[in-house]
């Protein structure tokens, strides 16, 4: 499938497409239906889309990127948020889960210091 060549713009659209699936039309994100008609609205071809989605394309990248993000960052939930600040010599903050506002505060604060 071209999804390299599909761009950003594309993954927006596919994601909005898939919010509005489920959290507007509480459809199944799991069927293989609405998960080509959210291919097909934002563009890409229904054909190319329903072959990749029945295919292991791609599930060997994932489970590494999944491996990888779990050993780098610890990642073990979701959400998960990494904040980084352009100018500060690569210092991360990383939070796991679900997270009260004051968390987040917490780290800008600690950017702010910096």
């Amino acid at each position: 499938m071209r999804r390299k060549k599909s761009g950003l713009k594309c993954q927006d659209q596919v994601v909005d497409s898939l919010f509005k699936s489920y959290f507007e039309k509480e459809e199944n994100l799991g069927d293989l239906s609405v998960l080509v008609s959210a291919a097909e609205i934002s563009g890409l071809d229904k054909t190319e889309a329903e072959a990749f989605l029945k295919s292991d394309e791609g599930s060997a990248e994932v489970r590494n990127d999944m491996k990888n993000w779990r050993y780098r960052y610890r990642v073990d939930g979701v959400p998960f948020f990494i904040l980084s600040a352009e100018d500060d010599a690569g210092a991360e903050y990383t939070l796991s889960g679900a997270q009260e506002p004051n968390a987040f505060t917490q780290v800008f604060e600690q950017f702010l210091r910096k």
